[in-house]
């Protein structure tokens, strides 16, 4: 099997040879897309890649999913956790024990740290404050493209994407 940056450069060099051999090409596309696909490799090519694309779009969305279930299991592994830490709690205070020594392992109660409860948000001064500054993307790339200027900011070059239908 060719690498397949030589089946690339050689695919460039035969449909050059085509534009160069047959120059009405360049106004017909559908003539065009029928001699690219008749005399080159072009569309089985295409035809490989985009099945490809599509196979590893069908795994990332496979990924997502597992990645979902899998949060949730950890969602509910957490809840039940901390089911089993208040439990554990419960019995050693009823035991009035602070100090748990077992096969595997030492269970201890120790006071948690002071949490920080905020009584009044408004009297609290300004170097307790973060406060975060991001650009409006939305609102700068709207204002851009009715024709308004905003300083620091322009619409950059649109790249061709590519779009497969499968349906």
């Amino acid at each position: 099997m060719k690498p397949p940056i030589l089946e690339l450069e050689l695919l460039r060099e035969r449909i050059s040879a085509l534009f160069t051999e047959h120059p009405e090409l360049a106004e017909d596309t559908e003539f065009r897309s029928d001699v690219i696909e008749g005399q080159t490799d072009t569309f089985e090519i295409l035809e490989n890649l985009s099945n490809k694309i599509i196979g590893e779009k069908t795994l990332q969305l496979g990924i997502e999913a597992r990645a979902k279930d899998l949060a949730t299991r950890k969602s509910r592994s957490e809840l039940r956790e901390s089911a089993l830490r208040k439990l554990c709690l419960q019995i050693l205070d009823m035991a009035n024990l602070r100090t748990a020594r077992l096969s595997e392992a030492t269970l201890s109660v120790s006071p948690s740290p002071p949490a920080l409860r905020i009584v009044n948000a408004e009297q609290i001064p300004d170097q307790y404050w973060r406060v975060k500054r991001v650009p409006n993307i939305s609102s700068i790339r709207a204002h851009l493209l009715t024709g308004g200027e905003v300083g620091g900011c322009t619409l950059a070059n649109r790249h061709d994407i590519l779009k497969i239908l499968v349906k």
